[in-house]
């Protein structure tokens, strides 16, 4: 009932992007998105370490609410990787038929975009849209909030990592989180990857030949 389209770029050998997606038999049963902060083999280790740990609490956590499930995974991380500086922000996604239970955790806002008016709005509490704590930091008191809200055939969520908004043009301009939202809106009602494709066409317009100077994530998943 689901497509997914995504795309993985990252700006050197070892990426603080990781993402995953889980399945019961046929059924996608959630998502989940984490950036980890910083570059180079302190980065990749936590990435490598927090992959395993996501994994593990999504599956024993199925019948807790998603905001318990990411306060664990917080612990667990903030607990295994012991004085390492890195943290997390994170998204974390569950799946039930039609109907999305969504916790952010100090990340870029997910989009939804309606798939009748092609209209997008942010899954957030607050207009800035980064809710919820850091991740991983023992010293620092965690709180995470879930959304849940229903998806109809044709609606699509974009998530992605905060190289896309933080890119910058030739003129130094920032692309901004405002006009991911427009290029989103933009991507026509076609399936997952043509609509991946034009966000990932409009915002290569905009960079340019400017290099990112981060790992670039950005995964759509669509309601057939």
């Amino acid at each position: 009932g689901w497509e997914i389209a995504y795309i993985f770029n990252p700006m050197a050998g070892v990426s603080g992007d990781l993402f995953d997606f889980f399945y019961e038999g046929d059924n996608l049963k959630g998502c989940c998105l984490f950036d980890v902060s910083g570059h180079g083999i302190a980065s990749g280790l936590v990435t490598m370490l927090s992959k395993t740990i996501i994994a593990r609490e999504f599956e024993q956590g199925a019948n807790l609410p998603l905001s318990k499930v990411m306060l664990n995974i917080n612990d667990a991380i903030g607990h295994d990787k012991g004085d390492i500086e890195n943290y997390l922000t994170g998204i974390l996604l569950r799946i039930n038929d039609n109907k999305i239970e969504y916790v952010n955790g100090a990340h870029p806002a997910m989009l939804c975009r309606s798939g009748s008016t092609g209209r997008v709005s942010k899954a957030a509490l607050n207009e800035e849209g980064g809710d919820g704590s850091l991740i991983g930091i023992r010293e620092l008191p965690a709180s995470f909030t879930g959304i849940n809200f229903s998806m109809r055939s044709g609606d699509s969520i974009m998530i992605y990592t905060d190289c896309l908004y933080e890119s910058r043009n030739a003129n130094g301009e920032e692309f901004g989180a405002d006009r991911v939202a427009q290029i989103f809106s933009q991507a026509g009602n076609g399936n997952a990857q043509s609509q991946l494709s034009r966000v990932v066409h409009l915002f290569r317009q905009w960079t340019g030949d400017v290099p990112l100077n981060d790992d670039l994530t950005v995964i759509v998943i669509k309601k057939l």
